[in-house]
């Protein structure tokens, strides 16, 4: 206890010099409240002991949380996470819409949904975007008798590249789709 005693009487005389020798007055008001703290931490460590709180302070912490998990009941971490995920989700996706919608009307295209498919670390996997209009497609061409299949127009094909570029995402994974699907 004697030695207790010491080393708080010469923390508080190591105190009162450190803010004698500041020569700026602009920092001496935190310097006072940094000593202060701890050494109010340095008064209250022991006593926290001397009133049998198991390990002092944190002894106490542990008791004012399990108390309050008692009044409020049981708080499930993981399921907050999870709503907590689920809200961010919920809203990045919504910008993520209007960003869409602001590229395809930029190309005289309206989009009615968006689909998003996520990997584990919440990044974008796969992306379907679904528009009003049937007119993604170029229509079957027939030269010489020869047909060729239907293809993306070169408009949907620079939309994929340009949400690609923005999101992050292989533009094989952006799927555009007609009105007829």
């Amino acid at each position: 206890m004697k030695q207790y005693i010491m080393q708080l009487l010469g923390f508080v005389l190591l105190s009162a010099t450190i803010i004698n020798v500041i020569p700026s007055n602009n920092y001496k008001s935190y310097i006072k409240l940094f000593l202060g703290f701890v050494l109010i931490i340095s008064i209250l460590t022991p006593i926290s002991k001397l009133l049998n709180f198991e390990d002092g302070l944190n002894g106490w912490y542990q008791k004012t949380i399990a108390a309050i998990n008692t009044e409020v009941g049981e708080i499930d971490f993981e399921e907050l996470e999870r709503y907590s995920n689920a809200l961010v989700l919920d809203e990045y996706n919504e910008k993520m819409r209007q960003k869409i919608n602001e590229i395809m009307h930029s190309y005289n295209y309206n989009a009615t949904k968006l689909e998003l498919e996520y990997t584990n670390d919440y990044a974008i996997k796969a992306m379907k975007i679904y528009l009003s209009d049937t007119r993604i497609m170029v229509e079957k061409i027939n030269i010489g008798g020869v047909s060729a299949p239907k293809v993306e127009k070169m408009e949907i094909i620079e939309i994929k590249e340009r949400i690609a570029l923005l999101y992050g995402i292989d533009k094989a994974n952006i799927h555009i789709y007609g009105e007829e699907g």
